[in-house]
């Protein structure tokens, strides 16, 4: 028998990302004065990829939604530059 296919569960069931992810959105945050997120806080909001995840911090800390671009982009060059510190 050969297998054709093989399909697996990366972050979040192989590797635990959230310290990292946590990390990231914490730095831009701190960027515009706001309140920063536990672990845990985080480990709630993520799952449905970064745009999501970035709208509901927005939502969470009841910022302007002019925001979300900005965020989204320091997240995003945050994180690629700094993906597997703690992961």
């Amino acid at each position: 028998m050969s297998i054709d296919l093989i399909i697996f569960d990366l972050d979040g069931t192989i590797v635990d990302s959230c310290e990292d992810i946590t990390v990231a959105i914490n730095f831009c945050l701190r960027k515009y004065g706001m309140l920063e997120f536990t672990q845990e806080e985080v480990k709630k909001m993520i799952g449905e990829g970064v745009r999501k995840f970035v709208e509901k911090v927005i939502h969470i800390r009841n910022l302007s939604h002019d925001l979300l671009n900005d965020i989204f982009d320091c997240f995003v060059s945050y994180y690629s530059n700094h993906v597997a510190v703690f992961t």
